[in-house]
């Protein structure tokens, strides 16, 4: 099994949920694009089991499509706020939407990385500079790094 730092999987949760990456596919675990989330998950233990996993499948994957780019080049502390507060709220919404259609094993995981985004908002008001906007992310980032890495493993594992 390969160990991932707190870092590393604070930096494939920030390309999960502020690059968009999840546009066209979910990401796996090990940070590649898997294939499109069609729906069907690959547990067979029921029917209702298979629908939730599908539904889950489904919003992970529209959520993160729907998640605004970064911009790029240098922005102003204003622009930076502007567009960190879209992208954290359209964030926190999908990710409280997954929650939703969530496995009963993934609700805790989930709860901890919308406070986490929802500590970035709060970050994102308070932060004097785009430097301290950043640091206070990624302390954020690495604090809900495990469960950025349960919720990953689940989607690489079951979303095909």
């Amino acid at each position: 099994m390969i160990r991932r730092s707190p870092q590393a999987l604070a930096a494939t949760a920030a390309c999960l949920a502020l690059c968009a990456c999840g546009a066209s596919s979910v990401p796996t675990a090990g940070g590649s694009s898997g294939s499109p989330s069609a729906g069907a998950g690959t547990s067979t233990a029921s029917t209702g089991t298979i629908v939730g996993t599908s539904h889950f499948c489904r919003k992970a994957s529209s959520f993160m499509g729907k998640i605004p780019p970064t911009p790029t080049g240098h922005v102003s502390l204003t622009q930076a706020r502007a567009n960190m507060t879209t992208v954290l709220r359209t964030t926190v919404r999908g990710f409280a939407g997954l929650r939703e259609q969530a496995p009963h094993s993934l609700h805790r995981p989930l709860t901890k990385i919308i406070a986490a985004y929802r500590a970035d908002e709060r970050s994102v008001r308070r932060a004097g500079s785009v430097s301290q906007l950043s640091a206070a992310m990624v302390k954020h980032n690495v604090a809900a790094a495990h469960d950025f890495e349960r919720v990953l493993k689940y989607i690489a594992a079951t979303c095909r």
